[in-house]
């Protein structure tokens, strides 16, 4: 019997980890006087996942608000 020993390398990045990439790119970029941005969009990549999280977190809680009050 022949034995096959193909291996496959997967490369998994989260959103965490685009965003802190970007945010290091844009950083390089703005300190540089490469690209002229303002600040707001260098500090963006970083709190867009915290900030989507909080959201998500906003939208469980209203949704059981709206669920507790239904069953009462």
């Amino acid at each position: 019997m022949e034995r096959n020993d193909s291996k496959t390398a997967t490369l998994s990045l989260s959103i965490e980890t685009l965003g802190f990439i970007t945010f290091i790119v844009f950083l390089i970029l703005k300190l540089t006087h490469t690209w002229e941005i303002n600040w707001f969009w260098v500090w963006f990549p970083l709190w867009l996942p915290l900030a989507f999280g909080a959201l998500l977190i906003v939208v469980a809680l209203v949704c059981g608000l709206i669920a507790n009050k239904w069953e009462d």
